[in-house]
């Protein structure tokens, strides 16, 4: 494992990047019981998949318009201090989940999580200032595949619940709030290695107050307008995936998980290959045809016959997309200045979740009039998308 590790990361791993793929998957453990379980969780207390549409776009709504500012916040104060104070908004929003039980108190929960969500936008820069030039491909790829795989193997508590329904007699909102406290504990133990990472990290120099300065602006609207057609693509059905597959299909999480935890190691695959793609063809190639060839396969999915099928459609779109993300990630932040980092990542995501947060309410309400249609706009979408990635081959490596 050692010796596999080192043929795929970069040279000279400092102790901060170390700490901070500790933190990382540590997190990616918590997110994937989290992904797996919250939706069932509310699922059970009697959601409709309008209202998951709604409560989920809450946490979008805050993410978009919050994210810009603390990305210049961090710039100039500093992105432990931002991250740090994230992590306390975050703390909050865990604490409500066992006595939230109306869409009111869940709209609160996931609006206090997209806070601390706006703030974890100092992450990427943060891990970016451990490394230069190439080292950074790789950096990223060896980022995506740790979070990935430990997400993968969170979400295997999918498997958990119906356990407890049938073995121990436990209701089905009880199993899944236990297991949502499971997850409580991962993230409170991931949030001390990402903020020693973060303050073992270089920060920005800037004079002056906080203010938007960004002097990469045309690699800026490229990459946010990149950013924001995946939000769309993917959210508009991703988003309601466990609603889609329960609905359809019949399946239970312990399925839905199952999936869930194959998908992450299908990205995490697509992370360690995309580096060495990008060196044999180029990034912009790759990026293009990674999107490209993804549409055909999440298109299919709306006609599968089984959860087998479509979960295996699913997969392999999920992995030629998800090619282009460590590479579309290390090629923005290669071509941005050190001190415009932190404001030029709080763009790009406020134009990912804004249209995220719509793409969440479209698919919820389509799903209620046309169970796939969903599927249709998403393939469509990832197809535009692959043809705007190459205006990309503007962009201008700054280090």
């Amino acid at each position: 494992m050692g010796v596999w590790f080192s043929s795929i990361a970069p040279k000279g791993m400092p102790r901060g990047a170390r700490l901070y793929l500790a933190g990382l998957s540590i997190l990616g453990i918590a997110d994937g019981i989290f992904v797996a379980i919250f939706q069932f969780y509310l699922i059970a207390l009697g959601f409709t998949s309008a209202e998951l549409g709604t409560v989920f776009m809450v946490r979008m709504i805050a993410i978009a318009i919050l994210t810009l500012p603390m990305g210049v916040l961090s710039d100039r104060y500093g992105r432990a201090r931002v991250l740090m104070g994230g992590q306390l908004f975050f703390i909050v929003g865990l604490a409500i989940i066992p006595f939230a039980r109306t869409i009111e108190a869940f709209s609160l929960v996931l609006l206090l999580m997209g806070v601390a969500a706006s703030a974890f936008v100092v992450m990427g820069p943060i891990y970016s200032s451990f490394f230069r030039g190439e080292e950074m491909d790789k950096a990223f790829g060896v980022q995506g595949f740790i979070n990935i795989t430990s997400s993968a193997a969170g979400s295997l508590t999918g498997l958990i619940p119906p356990m407890l329904v049938s073995g121990w007699g436990m209701g089905a909102a009880e199993s899944y709030r236990l297991v949502l406290y499971v997850a409580t504990a991962f993230y409170l133990t991931s949030m001390p290695f990402l903020v020693l990472s973060a303050t073992s990290a270089k920060e920005p120099v800037r004079d002056g107050g906080p203010r938007l300065m960004i002097r990469s602006a045309g690699t800026v609207v490229r990459f946010s307008v990149f950013s924001a057609l995946n939000g769309l693509g993917y959210s508009v059905f991703f988003g309601l995936l466990s609603y889609y597959a329960y609905t359809r299909f019949g399946a239970t999480s312990a399925e839905v998980g199952v999936f869930l935890s194959a998908s992450m190691l299908a990205n995490a695959a697509a992370n360690i290959v995309a580096p060495r793609l990008s060196g044999r063809i180029g990034t912009l190639r790759a990026i293009s045809l990674s999107l490209g060839l993804s549409a055909p396969f999440y298109l299919l999915a709306a006609y599968a016959p089984s959860f087998a099928i479509f979960g295996t459609l699913l997969l392999t779109h999920i992995f030629l997309a998800n090619i282009c993300s460590p590479l579309s990630t290390s090629l923005y932040m290669k071509s941005l200045h050190d001190d415009e980092k932190g404001t030029a990542a709080g763009a790009s995501t406020v134009a990912n979740m804004s249209l995220s947060a719509l793409g969440t309410q479209i698919g919820g309400t389509m799903m209620g009039g046309a169970l796939g249609s969903p599927i249709y706009v998403g393939a469509a979408v990832y197809a535009a998308n692959a043809a705007w990635s190459l205006l990309l081959r503007k962009e201008t490596v700054k280090h």
